[in-house]
């Protein structure tokens, strides 16, 4: 699980840009989480930043899912890439490699 700030725009829509965390992510995608509900197969552009780099990382992705999570009251969408740059594919998975290695250690500590 990761709490990562999320900027993104629906490209449908096109104009504003909404704010939302990302709850998990993987170099195929993610799960964001915010006050708005994303319709499943609307496309979006996503802007977020890794707390081990300062690069700014910038994909589109498709919407395959999209909730509203009563316990946490919430919207919930999952988004799967469409275009992300493979160097940050990379730099993704390498991130979520290091997180899962850190909680392996907390939890064995």
């Amino acid at each position: 699980m990761v709490d990562i700030p999320v900027s993104y725009s629906i490209l449908e829509a096109e104009g504003s840009r909404h704010e939302a965390r990302a709850v998990d992510l993987s170099a195929g995608g993610l799960r964001i989480a915010g006050g708005i509900e994303v319709p499943q197969g609307s496309n979006i552009e996503l802007r977020f930043n890794l707390s081990s780099t300062q690069r700014e990382i910038l994909a589109q992705g498709r919407v395959i899912m999209s909730f509203f999570n009563g316990a946490e009251q919430r919207y919930e969408q999952g988004v799967a890439f469409a275009q992300i740059a493979q160097d940050d594919q990379t730099v993704i998975d390498e991130y979520v490699r290091a997180v899962a290695r850190a909680l392996k250690r907390a939890a064995s500590s």
